[in-house]
């Protein structure tokens, strides 16, 4: 068959094969749509090939599917760039507020020095927070990730979540409403876990929350079935 009956791009253009041609023995990538409709991502490889009498040459191509590879790579390449923002954003605010506090300049009053100690708690905290994401998401890929059943007290985990992220909800004025049941909530599950689990959400309750909106938190017992 011609080659562009075999490789119809996406778009659905003709592709000559010149084009692949143009820069041989290096691959290509192409996005193609199959008989069926779906697209794919491809590597092409176009060469000539020497006849072995000698008389003239023929085009060579090797063509494989990378479409899941090139899908890893495009995640791992969004990963990193998410990541990379996460951290730069914590960090720049700590360098901001240790430089303040090293510079000699203009010495800062006991007031002004838990100032600027607030924000650079609050990015120490948001760092802490997300390398325990990470090392969490690196064990469940490792298989390795386990829990550490036992009495968990609801109410005691929530309030060490709320340690935690007060300064932040105190520096976006955002108030924070709690109900819980007036008998202690109990139940069979790992603390360490379930606070990390409260505090990504009441962190991202607060980051994606207009400044000087409440935050409810409701924890209530209901009837086992």
């Amino acid at each position: 068959a011609p080659l562009h009956q075999l490789l119809i791009p996406a778009d659905g253009s003709r592709l000559p094969a010149a084009t692949l041609l143009a820069n041989p023995e290096r691959t290509q990538l192409l996005d193609l749509r199959t008989q069926s409709g779906a697209t794919i991502i491809v590597s092409v490889g176009a060469t000539h090939v020497s006849r072995p009498a000698g008389d003239g040459s023929l085009n060579a191509y090797i063509i494989r599917n990378v479409t899941a590879e090139e899908a890893h790579s495009r995640l791992r390449s969004y990963f990193l760039s998410s990541i990379s923002h996460e951290f730069r954003t914590p960090l720049s605010t700590l360098k901001a507020s240790l430089e303040l506090l090293v510079s000699d300049e203009n010495p800062l009053q006991p007031e002004e020095i838990r100032q600027v100690l607030r924000p650079a708690y609050l990015s120490v905290v948001g760092l802490q927070t997300l390398v325990d994401n990470l090392l969490t998401s690196s064990t469940i890929e490792a298989g390795y990730f386990a829990l550490h059943l036992d009495n968990a007290d609801l109410g005691m985990i929530l309030a060490d979540a709320v340690r935690v992220v007060q300064p932040m909800l105190e520096r976006r004025q955002q108030p924070l409403i709690v109900e819980l049941s007036p008998r202690r909530t109990i139940v069979q599950g790992d603390t360490a876990r379930l606070t990390q689990v409260l505090i990504n959400l009441l962190t991202n309750a607060a980051k994606y929350s207009p400044s000087g909106a409440s935050i409810e938190v409701t924890i209530t017992r209901k009837p086992a079935e």
